[in-house]
């Protein structure tokens, strides 16, 4: 358990029995309570309240494999099998990707309410246990767990993988062209899109032959063969350049070139003549 996210009715009461939902996977489950206006006049007799209540309810759920960013929910049905009142007070959980809301706060004896939950893992999600709270009104302090099942399936994503992500141009000279291998795979278990690259605008660099068609789609495990050009126009010294490609891969990916680039002069005089 990492936490609580716990919400209670105000004024109610200094005494209460916790009913507890364990969940398996990474989840919240936030609660939504009512909000009083007269604390006075709703706060509930002591004496309906002294026996202790008793819930009827499903002690399991499994969801089974639920994908990453997917949305799913398992509405529980809680009965007040006591023959005395029941009033919850709030509704708390333990973790963060779950929401949900109870539509009933006071249960007379035989009374249901209907607990909605919303699961929504994400990619750090795990199997751990994770818990609702039902916060009642009573006499004594109870907790019963509910174990919910569930496994996360990593969201499908491309990822842009450079097969020669270093290249040295070694010394160039100004003027001189010399080309980059842009060779990329798409190591993931959907489509790699490149919208654009920054070669697109660079006084240096340019496409061989020519600039790609956008949108170009990438499917897993397939190659795609590009060419660059790079002419320098002036003795920078030493070069280094980042080529990089906007795609649907969540992460940054870039190629990185490196290079001297010298005047013919320059050249002449380095090697002694």
């Amino acid at each position: 358990m990492t936490g609580q996210n716990y919400h209670k009715i105000r004024g109610l009461c200094t005494t209460r029995g916790i009913y507890i939902l364990s969940i398996s996977g990474s989840i919240i489950l936030s609660g939504i309570a009512p909000t009083y206006g007269n604390h006075d006049t709703l706060k509930p007799k002591p004496q309906e309240f002294l026996q202790e209540p008793s819930f009827t309810l499903n002690a399991s759920w499994d969801f089974g494999t639920v994908n990453s960013g997917d949305t799913v929910t398992h509405t529980f049905d809680l009965t007040n099998s006591n023959a005395t009142s029941l009033l919850i007070l709030g509704i708390g959980s333990s973790c963060a990707c779950l929401s949900g809301q109870i539509d009933k706060f006071r249960l007379e004896a035989n009374d249901s309410a209907r607990l909605k939950a919303t699961l929504n893992p994400t990619e750090n999600s795990d199997s751990s246990d994770e818990y609702i709270y039902v916060d009642t009104y009573s006499d004594k302090e109870r907790s019963e767990v509910f174990r919910i099942k569930h496994q996360v399936n990593p969201k499908p994503t491309p990822i842009l993988k450079f097969v020669s992500p270093v290249q040295t141009l070694g010394l160039m000279r100004v003027g001189q062209t010399v080309k980059l291998d842009l060779t990329v795979q798409n190591t993931g278990d959907t489509d790699l899109i490149i919208f654009s690259s920054n070669v697109d605008s660079s006084p240096d660099f340019s496409w061989v032959p020519k600039q790609p068609s956008y949108p170009v789609t990438v499917q897993p495990a397939e190659k795609r063969v590009f060419a660059i050009a790079y002419t320098p126009d002036s003795a920078s010294g030493v070069l280094q350049k980042r080529i990089f490609l906007v795609s649907n891969d969540p992460t940054d990916k870039f190629l990185e070139a490196s290079g001297y680039i010298a005047t013919e002069e320059e050249i002449q005089r380095a090697m002694g003549k």
